[in-house]
């Protein structure tokens, strides 16, 4: 596991941009946590700029729509915010067998899928905003924390990249 701050907006969107310069693509699920206004949807946004090579891309969490679809010649990036669905969703509800083994998937809000859905094989991020414990913390309110996790053949090079930063 690696683990970031964030200061700033714009170091989220540069990770999930980093994200996506180590990623496998495609075949590649990417699982995002955290709380409301945490930073999922911004991580997301750096992702998917990443991955399509458009740094001006307009990118908005698929809240109402439920999934957003960015084609590619050789395979489709999906954008899911599944915050608005009951807890317990199963493949069959997106067809995310397929999607996960061909496709990438960028996924705010996992944990409303059956566990058995998720990919073994996924990256893992939890976005948190951090709090002062004390006044002798030196972290800065509003500074998120980022953690990247997975299966360390598959992304020990994305893990490590995030380290470095």
């Amino acid at each position: 596991v690696a683990q970031v701050r964030s200061p700033r907006e714009e170091d989220t969107e540069r990770v999930g941009a980093l994200l996506a310069l180590h990623s496998p693509i495609p075949g590649l699920g990417l699982l995002l946590s955290g709380p409301v206004g945490s930073g999922k949807s911004v991580l997301a946004r750096g992702f998917i700029r990443g991955v399509t090579q458009c740094p001006n891309l307009t990118v908005t969490s698929p809240t109402f729509t439920i999934v957003t679809e960015y084609p590619f010649p050789t395979f489709s990036l999906h954008h899911m915010d599944l915050y608005r669905l009951d807890g317990g969703c199963t493949m069959a509800t997106f067809g995310l067998a397929r999607l996960f083994e061909e496709e990438v998937c960028v996924i705010e809000w996992p944990d409303r899928l059956s566990p058995q859905v998720l990919p073994v094989d996924g990256l893992y991020v939890d976005v948190e905003e951090s709090i002062p414990r004390d006044d002798d913390d030196d972290v800065d309110t509003g500074c998120r924390v980022i953690r990247v996790g997975g299966s360390a053949a598959l992304w020990g090079d994305c893990i490590r990249k995030i380290r470095e930063i």
